[in-house]
């Protein structure tokens, strides 16, 4: 690989970026089918004390059935509701801080029509560094589920 391709392999990686991003990013499922999604976010070695995710779906293919914080190291939920094409999730924690890869939340959708389920990350999203309540998301990855 040359000098100018790897700069630029660099340059595009996610992998070391400040980043929300949702898991599985992509699958294919059957109508009928659950989808359990989960939200996460990796700050690497900066310090964060809250977040809030939006999410947006087709709501003629995935129907909203519940959403957890439960499991979060981030202690306080803010918000957690779902709906009509959009979920928002905002949570934080009171005293400290958090580095690294963190679980924020998990949704469930049903499943109820074919075709390209897209679940992205809203630009409107963020990460609070602790210090100063910044936004530091870098990187917004949804994900993609083919469905027959």
């Amino acid at each position: 690989m040359s000098r100018f391709a790897r700069k630029l392999q660099q340059a595009t990686s996610t992998s070391q970026v400040i980043k929300l991003y949702l898991t599985p990013s992509q699958g294919a499922h059957n109508v009928g089918d659950t989808i359990v999604v989960t939200i996460r976010e990796d700050s690497l070695s900066t310090p964060v004390n809250s977040t809030g995710v939006d999410l947006t779906y087709p709501a003629g293919l995935l129907q909203y059935e519940s959403s957890s914080t439960t499991g979060s190291g981030f202690t306080t939920t803010v918000q957690n509701t779902g709906g009509s094409g959009a979920v928002h999730i905002a949570v934080g924690i009171l005293a400290g801080s958090l580095t690294g890869d963190q679980l924020i939340g998990t949704v469930t959708f049903t499943v109820i029509g074919a075709g390209l389920a897209s679940v992205t990350v809203d630009p409107t999203s963020g990460i609070a560094r602790a210090s100063d309540a910044t936004d530091v998301c870098q990187a917004k990855l949804g994900a993609n589920f083919a469905i027959s």
